[in-house]
């Protein structure tokens, strides 16, 4: 599994390359469905160069087993603004012209980043302060590099009797459908892997907490990166789904995820702990120092 996490980051690194994985991902993703099998896969990652295991990358990529992957599945956030966009300009606007005669409301035919942020806030499909959110969209539209962004960067999605996603007014429904039963069947890997993360963490610690302390935060941060989950987990031994696992912990998707995520009620307990230690000995060490004394 640390193998897999290294791929997926060499699998980043390569996407970068082409200055963004949005603009990255469109280069991919050359017939416009949003979803790539693995054929596609394989053969768009060899024009990429990736020299990584792509066998194990599709395999941990595709943890739902829909014998498809998107964009989603590799970058979660990313992958969830773009299927929105794509859903708003396609579905709601009825394609690329006639959302673009939305944002440009000056005739000017050019928006730059600041342009771009400040009409997809008015149209209310961002919020005030989501910058960077409208940045990722620039850069993936803009496959020219150019400075601004055209009426020709968004008419790819205008002719919706076309394939690929440009069918999805005629099957969105059976879309939605599939896409709730892929994220169903991803989030029951997550929580069986989670099941048997816990269970083996009691076999061999008796208690998630001694398990945090000792095998996977022994620094005391309190948080755990997908790097350091994957390091703590192939000490142990662990050979369950470690992107999975990870996914269902990162609940928030900040990229960390905490004690509180892997067991509430024992963390719970220690905060409960701490502030009765805080409230009646000033502060955890004295706390201690006082116990210890007691139980001599």
């Amino acid at each position: 599994d640390e193998t897999h996490y290294d791929a997926v980051g060499d699998l980043h690194q390569v996407m970068m390359r082409h200055g963004s994985l949005l603009k990255a991902w469109r280069l991919m993703d050359k017939d416009g469905t949003n979803t790539m099998s693995f054929k596609e896969f394989c053969t768009v990652l060899a024009e990429f160069d990736f020299d990584g295991d792509t066998i194990d990358l599709w395999r941990q990529l595709d943890v739902d087993g829909s014998g498809e992957v998107t964009l989603e599945e590799i970058e979660p956030r990313v992958g969830k603004l773009w299927s929105r966009f794509l859903d708003w300009t396609v579905s709601r606007n009825g394609g690329g012209t006639n959302t673009w005669a939305i944002l440009d409301l000056t005739t000017s035919n050019k928006l730059d980043p600041s342009q771009f942020y400040k009409a997809l806030v008015g149209t209310r499909f961002l919020k005030p302060g989501d910058e960077k959110d409208a940045q990722v969209l620039f850069d993936g539209l803009n496959l020219t590099d150019d400075p601004f962004l055209t009426e020709a960067s968004l008419t790819f999605l205008d002719n919706t009797t076309q394939k690929g996603l440009k069918r999805k007014p005629q099957r969105k429904l059976g879309h939605r459908e599939l896409l709730r039963q892929t994220r169903a069947k991803a989030k029951k890997v997550g929580e069986e892997t989670l099941v048997r993360f816990r269970a083996d963490l009691i076999a061999k610690y008796h208690n998630i907490v001694r398990a945090w302390r000792r095998a996977l935060d022994p620094a005391g941060r309190m948080v755990l990166s997908l790097g350091d989950l994957s390091k703590s987990c192939n000490r142990l031994g662990f050979t369950g789904n470690l992107r999975a696992l990870f996914k269902r912990l990162d609940v928030d998707m900040n990229g960390f995820t905490t004690f509180e995520e892997l067991d509430v009620r024992s963390a719970r307990v220690l905060a409960s702990f701490k502030y009765w230690c805080e409230i009646n000995f000033g502060s955890m060490r004295y706390a201690m120092l006082s116990l210890t004394k007691y139980a001599l």
